[in-house]
């Protein structure tokens, strides 16, 4: 079942292009605000200001967005990870990372929880576990290689890097899209 699920490969290949943007935040984006001339106290306010929307407004937000359809929720969320993300070179001060960090946060807010809900309503009751475990697999795969590919990428050629965090987030945006077979093309709704 796990390896026939075309719409888990789906969300699988989509989450692991997404979770290289994602990674960013614990590596490469320190250096870029450093590198900017902003304090770490600064780095850690803009991180918090994640922490601090999350908190507040993720579940309001759910409530809201798991009456569409599941996979358009993902990819306006993918699309805003890497689009917010890859607008920080354009911000010049606190409230421009700011910005760039609300607009980030928001496609995560509306991706991170569709998409888990979306995998335990694609398995089998009696294969949750393997599915969230497969899931998270490519997540930790991220965290492993994301870090080091996006500091290397970064220090070669940073415009390079910004533009290829963008078209991450628009990649697993179309991914996640693309109707698979009949039945995934219609509207599916998380409940």
């Amino acid at each position: 079942m796990l390896r026939g699920d075309r719409r888990f490969h789906q969300l699988l290949l989509a989450n692991f292009a997404v979770s290289f943007v994602f990674m960013q935040l614990a590596s490469t984006y320190g250096l870029f605000m450093t590198g900017r001339g902003f304090s770490a106290s600064t780095y850690g306010m803009v991180l918090s200001l994640n922490g601090a929307l999350i908190v507040f407004c993720e579940l309001p937000l759910t409530s809201f967005t798991r009456r569409f359809p599941a996979r358009k929720v993902m990819a306006l969320g993918y699309a805003l990870i890497g689009g917010g993300f890859a607008l920080n070179p354009f911000a010049h001060s606190v409230v421009g990372l700011a910005a760039c960090m609300t607009v980030f946060t928001l496609g995560e807010m509306l991706a991170l929880p569709m998409a888990s809900a979306y995998v335990a309503d694609l398995a089998p009751p009696q294969m949750r576990g393997r599915y969230m475990g497969v899931n998270g697999m490519t997540w930790s795969l991220a965290l492993i290689v994301g870090p080091a590919v996006g500091m290397r990428l970064f220090a070669i050629n940073p415009a390079a890097y910004w533009i290829a965090c963008a078209a991450l987030g628009v990649l697993a945006a179309v991914i996640i899209s693309i109707p698979t077979d009949a039945r995934s093309a219609q509207r599916h709704v998380v409940s």
